[in-house]
């Protein structure tokens, strides 16, 4: 399957590079973004020529760029020369005259709503359908569970999360209801979490997981659902339709799901997991509560019980919010752990 390409122009210099450089990174195998600075300069005829039968596109051979994004200018230049098939002018304003929305984005946004925006407004397909197993290469998925605290579980899981991301592509998946991750790491609150994604899922739609992404240094996370009982509502159906998508999202090398709350076919995840994490504690009722769930998961995935990997997580001490708290958790003894978890691993 050819790739999507992208082509930026007609902005300033170091914005451009920058926006290239993220949209590159965030994009992976999904897209190509490429960086056409000189474009005032006409080039011959035949130039352009050359450039259509080597790139072309895969929606119209003659195209050299599926979707051009930059200046006013710059897209009507590129829709002059007939060089892409669909545009996105970006502007310095906020456009609030209706029918315009769908090809114009605002510069000056966070880069992570920038590019959700970017995502959602081009015909690309990041995140396609197919069957949720795998050929060989396919993601690493691990998996944590507990007993106890659901927001002591999230906080170590997507600590180990984001250790993981500092050397691999991750993405966190949190399926625990009110778990404290917005208000504990002060995420910026988004329009549209994990209840607009299943929804968009339900409908058929072209649906990209893209956009219902945020980002904490390099670590990058399905936006939790504002309304929990959405958990409690997941189907089969649903289920597979995301993990479907988590599939085909092919710039993450490993997904790291958390399952604080056992939702409706999270056999899945525990049958493809190559890594299932329980955090227990030392206490009677722990212990009991831990012996359950490793049943539960035996049943999910018989033969595999071994894979399950307990182990007793130290307290995390937190005194205040943000996300130094991960800096200041990777002196400590949980990121001793979370380091020899990592290291035994790989």
């Amino acid at each position: 399957m050819q790739i999507y390409t992208i082509v930026i122009g007609g902005l300033e210099k170091s914005y451009m590079q920058k926006l290239v450089l993220y949209l590159n990174e965030r994009l992976g195998k999904s897209a190509r973004v490429e960086l056409l600075e000189h474009w005032e300069i006409p080039e011959q005829p035949e130039v352009w020529e050359m450039k259509k039968q080597s790139v072309g596109g895969p929606m119209e051979g003659s195209k050299c760029w599926d979707t051009g994004i930059g200046s006013e200018a710059f897209i009507t230049y590129l829709t002059e020369q007939h060089l892409v098939n669909h545009t996105l002018t970006v502007t310095a304003q906020k456009c609030t005259e209706k029918g315009t929305e769908k090809a114009v984005v605002y510069q000056y946004q966070p880069r992570d709503c920038l590019y959700r925006e970017i995502v959602s407004k081009c015909p690309m397909n990041v995140g396609g359908r197919q069957k949720v197993e795998q050929e060989g290469g396919r993601q690493r998925w691990m998996v944590f569970t507990g007993e106890g605290q659901s927001g002591v579980l999230m906080a170590f899981s997507l600590f180990y999360a984001w250790m993981l991301s500092e050397t691999k592509k991750v993405l966190y998946v949190n399926f625990t209801e009110c778990s404290g991750m917005t208000e504990l790491f002060e995420l910026v609150e988004q329009p549209e979490d994990f209840s607009d994604f299943l929804l968009a899922l339900r409908r058929q739609s072209a649906a990209s997981l893209a956009c219902y992404t945020g980002r904490i240094d390099e670590l990058e996370y399905l936006i939790p659902a504002d309304n929990p009982q959405i958990l409690r509502e997941l189907t089969e159906a649903d289920m597979n339709r995301l993990l479907v998508s988590i599939a085909q999202a092919d710039q993450y090398e490993l997904v790291v799901f958390t399952l604080g709350t056992l939702v409706c076919g999270c056999e899945q995840i525990f049958l493809q997991a190559e890594s299932r994490i329980h955090l227990c504690g030392m206490h009677l009722m722990e212990q009991c509560a831990g012996r359950e769930k490793k049943r539960f998961v035996s049943r999910c995935a018989p033969g595999r019980e071994d894979v399950m990997k307990r182990i007793v997580l130290p307290e995390m001490k937190c005194e205040h919010t943000g996300v130094t708290l991960l800096y200041e958790w990777r002196e400590t003894e949980p990121g001793r752990l979370a380091a020899e978890l990592i290291s035994a691993g790989d």
